[in-house]
This record gives structure tokens, C-alpha cells and sequence, in this order.
């Protein structure tokens, strides 16, 4: 199993052109789905689905894509994108397309910065975020705990009056 990471912003604005787009390429072998079509060739990279191409900035020629990260022969070394790229999508080239709504769910969770990929043998799909549960703090003064409750005037008490510690 591998995870693969990518700038959420960056994922985001690849999901809002798949959204909007009127028509969709499919990636070979597979049905016309709006979606992000992951693709590993020259590095591991998204990309929309979508048509017309959302075009890379500054160029007429291609279409904007999104490496993962450490996997960008733009950015990284050869033998250290070349190498990760082999390990996580294989020595061959290739692409799958994930459908919209898996990117939709992690792109909505509140947890921001990165979307994750995990890949497998036989699967792939984009990891949901979940937050981790917070100790719950006394609702009056907020402290966790055994510490003093803290009236408003200031005033410690011996317990927690807000939550009945």
C-alpha cells in the first residue's frame, strides 16, 4: 500500500473544472465519468477530466495538472521521483480516473492542507479526513482536567461547576 499527497488547493481548483465541464475524457477503457484521472508517467500527477482541458498557466500546450508530492521531475531529483513513482503506480504508464465525489467529500472535510490517495495492489481511492475528538473542557471556564473551575468574577472554585467534575 502506498499514499500518495497532494495541495488541496491545488486539487480543488482541478475539481471544480470537472465539475463544471460539460463533457469528460475518459482514460482508456474506462466510461466518461467526471472526475480526476490519476496518470503516472513522467511523475504521478492529477489531472481533470474534463473538456475543453483546463490548460496549464502560461502555455498554450497541455493541461494543468497537480503532482504528488516528492514525485515531480520539475521539482525532485530523477532518481528520487523515478524511484517513488515506480513504487507507488509501477514502472508502467498508465491512468485511472477517481469519480468526483470521493474528492468532493475530502475536499469538504475540515481538515485542510493536503488530499491523500492510497493505493493498493488492486484499489485506489481518496482518504476522508477525520478529525480527532478533543477532551472535552468544562463549558464554563473551558479548562481540562482537574484544575479549578474559574467563576467570572475570577473566583476558584473546588470543582468544575459546568460540567460536574
Amino acid at each position: 500500500m502506498s499514499v500518495l499527497k497532494f495541495p488541496a488547493d491545488l486539487v480543488r481548483k482541478l475539481a471544480d473544472h470537472a465539475a463544471a465541464a460539460k463533457d469528460h475524457r475518459p482514460a482508456y477503457g474506462q466510461p466518461k465519468v467526471p472526475g480526476l484521472m490519476l496518470v503516472g508517467d513522467q511523475g504521478v500527477y492529477l489531472m481533470s477530466t474534463g473538456l475543453p482541458r483546463l490548460p496549464r498557466a502560461g502555455s498554450e500546450k497541455g493541461s494543468f495538472v497537480v503532482y504528488a508530492d516528492g514525485i515531480n521531475p520539475d521539482v525532485d531529483e530523477f532518481d528520487s521521483w523515478w524511484e517513488r513513482k515506480r513504487a507507488t503506480f509501477g514502472g508502467d504508464d498508465g491512468a485511472d480516473v477517481i469519480p468526483l465525489e470521493s474528492f468532493q467529500r475530502a475536499l469538504a472535510s475540515p481538515i485542510k492542507g493536503k488530499i491523500e490517495i492510497e493505493i493498493t495492489s488492486k484499489t485506489l481511492g481518496v482518504l476522508i479526513p477525520i478529525p480527532q475528538k478533543l477532551a472535552a473542557g468544562c463549558p464554563r471556564c473551558g479548562a481540562l482536567g482537574s484544575s479549578p473551575c474559574v467563576t467570572p468574577s475570577g473566583k476558584k472554585t473546588k470543582r468544575h461547576k459546568g460540567r460536574g467534575a
